[in-house]
């Protein structure tokens, strides 16, 4: 297979074909979770027998010589907790470069999404298909050393809160993974899809369509994830290619990675505390995270950022029927 060349008929522009319609919560939709555990557990099994997840954390932020203060030390504390790891943090400008060099096909949908934090979201996912590694978010805090972690599964994922039926249950704040595992072109296939849908961050390229394809993947529909999965496949470099088999997904209890959680009112009170500079001794955190390998507190510094604002000068638009996790 040859790569794909950006300037031949429809190379640009990244299409994925499904039912007219279709959003990700219709595709997410009617999951057993009773057997969503089972495959979880059986897929954690078939992980422990490969090779581990590479000693390497990801981050990306708008700049690299302007970092809150705030953001600097929490991001130090993986630096401090894990000093063998490679320590990548990646500005606007290096995220664009790698999609530009290595996923031209998709650079026509990374250009076209109305705000940063689209692409911010978008480029985990291919760094994480090419490389492997960690990601966690600029407000996530490391709490122990995470070599634990590298030996999971394929992929490791976390959820958030007691609802697996939540739609924002498995955020993309903290993903773990080998590379070149299939799962994420499921999620590219699915960036494609969902690129012109419009709405807010979390359902074109966040939370819930990280959780749409976790869903479809693991338990809804294998043959759409595989069908999906092929017409990305269709797009890569014999040396982009998958490996050969199935990827195996870890669903960690939220305790691991999310303590606190941003749709639990109580959990409010310690993020506006957070937000206004509170500093949490290791006591504290301790009492407070038990067991947990890492805590985000959920900043929300992209809503800042592009004060809640579409390049077309629009709000972006509330999600509906959900509570307001922006007090």
């Amino acid at each position: 297979m040859s790569p794909k060349d950006p300037n031949a008929p429809g190379g640009k522009v990244c299409k994925v074909e499904l039912a007219a319609g279709l959003q990700p919560e219709a595709i997410a939709g009617g999951v057993s979770h009773a057997k969503a555990n089972e495959r979880e557990d059986s897929l954690e099994r078939m992980g422990e027998a490969v090779a581990s997840i590479p000693a390497r954390l990801f981050q990306t932020w708008k700049s690299k010589l302007d970092i809150p203060e705030q953001l600097f030390s929490w991001s130090a504390s993986f630096r401090l907790k894990n000093p063998q790891f490679c320590h990548e943090l990646w500005d606007d400008v290096d995220n664009r470069r790698f999609i530009c060099r290595e996923f031209p096909w998709f650079l026509e949908t990374y250009d076209g999404y109305p705000a940063e934090i689209y692409r911010a979201d978008a480029v985990r996912y291919f760094y994480l298909y090419v490389f492997g590694g960690i990601y966690a978010d600029m407000d996530t805090e490391c709490l122990k050393p995470l070599d634990q972690v590298l030996t999971m599964a394929d992929v490791v994922l976390c959820r958030m809160g007691p609802d697996p039926s939540f739609s924002h249950s498995i955020p993309n704040a903290i993903m773990a993974s080998k590379p070149r595992q299939e799962f994420w072109l499921l999620m590219m296939a699915l960036l494609c899809h969902f690129a012109h849908s419009g709405g807010r961050p979390e359902r074109q390229t966040g939370s819930i369509l990280l959780k749409t394809a976790v869903d479809l993947y693991l338990v809804n529909d294998p043959q759409l994830a595989s069908s999906m999965i092929e017409t990305i496949k269709n797009r890569l470099r014999d040396d982009q290619q998958p490996c050969l088999r199935r990827s195996a997904i870890s669903l960690l209890n939220s305790r691991a990675w999310y303590p606190i959680d941003w749709s639990d009112p109580i959990h409010l009170l310690l993020r506006r505390q957070i937000s206004k500079g509170r500093t949490l001794d290791e006591k504290s955190k301790a009492v407070l995270f038990g067991d947990a390998w890492m805590v985000t507190y959920w900043a929300h510094t992209w809503e800042q950022i592009e004060s809640l604002s579409t390049s077309s000068g629009e709000s972006l638009p509330a999600k509906h029927g959900e509570r307001n996790r922006y007090d």
